[in-house]
């Protein structure tokens, strides 16, 4: 994972002399600030954590809801799963995420109260 984080932070560091125009010696943190972009780890982050809280949020009839339900919290030594690692690597427990049920409703009511 290292290696791929050191290959975004070139990449990103590239993007960022691009954006404010800096001398290629210029310090990275300061390039991150000056082009307002995350940290290329940060950045990784914000995506795990957002893929964990969408796969702790699905229905009760979606196939990976059982997976989910069973993966977060267990430790396996050997053959870890891509599921097991993503939710082991946030903080949140999926169970208790609520659950909002969306409704179906006739687009013709616009502007009308549904009850």
């Amino acid at each position: 994972m290292t290696k791929v984080i050191k290959q975004l932070m070139s990449i990103q560091r590239s993007g960022a002399i691009a954006i404010t125009g800096a001398l290629r010696t210029f310090p990275m943190d300061t390039l991150d600030i000056c082009s307002f972009l995350l940290p290329a780890i940060l950045t990784v982050e914000k995506w795990c954590h957002r893929a964990a809280v969408r796969l702790a949020s699905v229905p009760p009839k979606h196939p990976l809801y059982k997976p989910v339900k069973l993966n977060k919290g267990r430790y396996i030594k050997q053959h870890k799963t891509p599921l097991l690692l993503l939710l082991n690597h946030t903080v949140f427990d999926p169970k208790r995420m609520e659950k909002i049920p969306t409704k179906p409703r006739n687009p013709a009511e616009i502007g009308k109260l549904p009850f």
